[in-house]
């Protein structure tokens, strides 16, 4: 299956930068949903990693905890789902109000298919040739999730990670990229916080007699957890926008948002009194500079009935079929040309918008 050419002429610095957009768009707003479920979930699995690889009653513990992890990532799952729907809906793409029981299905299909993904992706990295259509499969059906039966989901999702390859393999590259200088840059931060505490309040404190105490494995998990909740908001973001450029090839929706924010942003009423004020400001300089126009023409009348110019003159005077001056046949010209590609703009935009509800 090959991407389309319109999703193609998108570059990865194009989705890179739509996605932050889209991210201050939504706000604090649209990053609750997702902050609701994945904070749980790592303050679970930063406790189930401290208590197994360092508590005294690890063993009796490790059922229960597994089991709390494994709800706490069905969680997670399922938020973000909720929070790429909201993103869709920031597009312009609305989505249906879910059902109590469509809500716990939605959880349900979230949890069981992203499991599969703590098995696959790693394999597909191993073998790093599949590895970023896997990855943009499992995004996929995050963006993807509804109410749809679940052989829907996963086949928009499969379409989906084929388009513009090139652009998402760069993403992933830059991703990684972020993550790993983010992570480099927070166990800085880490080693240098209790100078910097000491410079700015004077408290001397342990960990800088010990500072290589700082970087063990909890505190390494723990700025792990937070490149990944910085991060992924903008990854969720990225196939959100990509996931709907691809639909809107066969809908399309981004058309339509966009006459529906211009008519919004310039309603019509505002475009008819501009229309209105600027035929009333041409008639009063045409008024204006019409009796001015008529003096200059009696004067050169004037002028040639001279007995000098008298044998220059015709034997019949032949009479104007309008009196007006050329100035204002000029303007009465000009605004029946503006009126007439007016009317043909019209007829097309709405064709246009007749076709495009058609496709919808």
């Amino acid at each position: 299956m090959s991407a389309s050419p319109a999703i193609a002429e998108h570059s990865s610095l194009e989705y890179l930068e739509d996605s932050f957009g889209l991210l201050l768009r939504g706000g604090i707003r649209a990053l609750f949903p997702y902050y609701l479920g994945s904070l749980p979930f790592v303050l679970v699995l930063l406790y189930f990693t401290a208590e197994m690889s360092s508590g005294a009653f690890a063993a009796s513990h490790i059922a229960e905890g597994a089991l709390l992890v494994s709800l706490a990532f069905g969680w997670m799952k399922a938020w973000q789902a909720v929070f790429a729907r909201r993103l869709l809906t920031l597009l312009g793409e609305p989505q249906d109000r879910l059902t109590p029981r469509e809500t716990l299905r939605l959880a349900i299909l979230q949890y069981a298919v992203h499991a599969t993904g703590l098995f696959l992706l790693p394999a597909a990295l191993l073998i790093a040739l599949p590895f970023g259509w896997a990855y943009a499969f499992y995004q996929g059906f995050t963006v993807n999730a509804g109410a749809a039966p679940l052989k829907t989901q996963l086949r928009r999702a499969a379409r989906e990670s084929l388009v513009a390859p090139k652009a998402n393999h760069a993403a992933i590259s830059v991703f990684a990229l972020a993550a790993f200088l983010l992570f480099a840059n927070l166990c800085i931060l880490t080693v240098y916080l209790p100078t910097l505490v000491r410079m700015f309040t004077g408290v001397d404190t342990l960990m800088n007699q010990n500072w290589a105490s700082l970087l063990n494995t909890t505190v390494l998990l723990l700025i792990g957890f937070a490149t990944y909740l910085l991060l992924d908001p903008f990854v969720k973001a990225f196939y959100v926008l990509r996931s709907f450029r691809a639909r809107s090839q066969s809908t399309g929706r981004d058309l339509l948002v966009r006459l529906h924010r211009a008519r919004r942003a310039v309603p019509a009423g505002v475009v008819l009194i501009a229309l209105l004020l600027g035929l009333r400001i041409s008639a009063a300089t045409a008024a204006e500079a019409a009796p001015r126009e008529e003096r200059i023409d009696h004067s050169i009348s004037e002028v040639l009935t001279r007995p000098e110019f008298a044998w220059r003159a015709p034997r019949e005077a032949v009479k104007d079929e309008e009196s007006q001056s050329w100035f204002v046949r000029s303007a009465r010209w000009f605004i029946g040309q503006v009126e007439e590609l007016a009317e043909k703009w019209k007829e097309e935009i709405e064709a246009l918008i007749a076709w495009l509800m058609d496709r919808k």
